[in-house]
């Protein structure tokens, strides 16, 4: 099966990078990265920018990957924010 190697970054509202993952997916399954909100710190809380880049596979071709982006009420277990992404390949 193919794999696909995503770094996924949040920055904070001045543009510094807060943290950062580099997973491989397997093409066809999720992966995610949950952040609680008492790792991140206070000043972040308001302006958070999330990005995913996509590593090319052999041969140039990037694969298909659909971002988005979930926050979720930590005492609720409720969605409190959904954004479906913009999709991202070939």
């Amino acid at each position: 099966m193919t794999r696909a190697q995503v770094t996924l970054s949040f920055y904070d509202g001045d543009g510094r990078l807060v943290l950062q993952t580099v997973e491989t997916v397997e093409l066809g399954q999720t992966v995610s990265l949950d952040v609680p909100a008492g790792e991140l710190p206070a000043t972040v809380r308001k302006r958070l920018r999330a990005t995913v880049l996509v590593e090319a596979l052999p041969g140039g071709l990037i694969p298909c990957i659909m971002p988005s982006l979930e926050v979720v009420n930590a005492d609720t277990g409720k969605t409190s924010l959904f954004y479906p992404g913009a999709m991202i390949g070939e």
